[in-house]
């Protein structure tokens, strides 16, 4: 038995940390904060930063490297997605959909979700009701 088997025979396989799951884990993390404040207007990147436990420029650099939107895009990506679902309900109006992630304004929530979608908030209630009929 040589030296070098001697001695690693008894040490635990290492396994090098995968780097996706970490940034999952922080994307999970970031999201989990996100959906919780989703209804505040004024919720932006510095309270996230407070919450996350980190500075403004180090969440920005994390949230850019994983996602490659900027904070305040990323916010509003989520936001987005949440009210793509939300519209799923046609028991809710397009302007309670608005308010319930976080836009006060229905119309600039329109251009931000036909910016997003390529399609007003009640075109794509339409084509997706339809489509699930």
């Amino acid at each position: 038995m040589s030296y070098y088997s001697k001695y690693t025979n008894d040490l635990p396989d290492y396994q090098a940390p995968m780097v996706e799951s970490s940034a999952n884990e922080f994307l999970k993390r970031v999201n989990t904060i996100i959906i919780r404040h989703l209804d505040d207007e004024e919720f932006a990147s510095v309270p996230l930063s407070e919450e996350m436990g980190i500075s403004r420029s180090q969440l920005f650099r994390k949230i850019k490297e994983y996602s490659g939107f900027s904070t305040a895009l990323y916010i509003r990506h989520i936001r987005m997605q949440k009210s793509a679902d939300l519209l799923l309900d046609p028991s809710l109006s397009i302007r309670i959909v608005a308010f319930a992630v976080g836009f006060k304004d229905v119309a600039y929530f329109s251009r931000c979700f036909k910016q997003t979608f390529k399609r007003s908030p009640s075109q794509f209630r339409s084509e997706t009701l339809q489509i699930s009929i």
